[in-house]
């Protein structure tokens, strides 16, 4: 079993919460963008990793608002290895395809069509 969970916005402990009063243990979650870790994304999940249930995620708009967000999300090495963005994985015999969402109109449409937008890549 896998569970879809959708803009945390950093608050990751009522999921460890919810599989108690559930009275199930899903195999995985899988986070549907806007995690907003406050500290690496393997920090975040430590817990919810540590009860056997594993994590995956899709990145979200959200997830490019400041540097830090993206650093931690884009900088931790579970994150880069269970990011489901353009991806297929296999989770728990079902297959899983992502993609992610991060359309900033400052970025992907620049006011001026014919100029380079304002960001083209973090460092």
């Amino acid at each position: 079993m896998i569970w879809l969970l959708g803009d945390v916005h950093g608050n990751f402990d009522h999921v460890l919460e919810t599989v108690a009063k559930a009275g199930e243990r899903p195999a995985a979650v899988v986070f549907l963008g806007d995690l907003e870790c406050p500290r690496p994304f393997s920090e975040c999940v430590a817990e919810i990793e540590a009860a056997g249930i594993q994590c995956w995620a899709i990145p979200g708009n959200h997830d490019t608002d400041s540097a830090e967000a993206y650093l931690n999300l884009w900088g931790d090495t579970l994150f880069q290895e269970r990011n489901l963005h353009g991806r297929i994985v296999e989770i728990d015999g079902l297959r899983v395809a992502g993609l992610g969402g991060v359309f900033r109109k400052s970025i992907w449409n620049p006011d001026d069509l014919d100029a380079l937008p304002a960001v083209r890549s973090w460092p």
